[in-house]
């Protein structure tokens, strides 16, 4: 069954794809270290970014279904 994407299906399409971009890019500038301590806090940080990722989406969809 093929589904019509509307336009503003496109614009959330490549507005998520550009948040994704950017918290990949913020991630990427995070210092990497290898003691303990600090791989717990870069899960930590990988963590939020995700959850503030979820966070966008289901707000974008809120508002997409609204």
């Amino acid at each position: 069954m093929a589904r019509n994407i509307s336009e503003h299906d496109k614009t959330l399409t490549d507005e998520i794809a550009a948040i994704d971009a950017l918290c990949d890019q913020i991630l990427d500038r995070l210092p990497y270290e290898t003691g303990d301590m600090a791989r717990a806090y870069r899960a930590g940080q990988i963590m939020m970014a995700s959850l503030i990722k979820h966070d966008i989406l289901l707000r974008l969809r809120h508002t997409h279904t609204t």
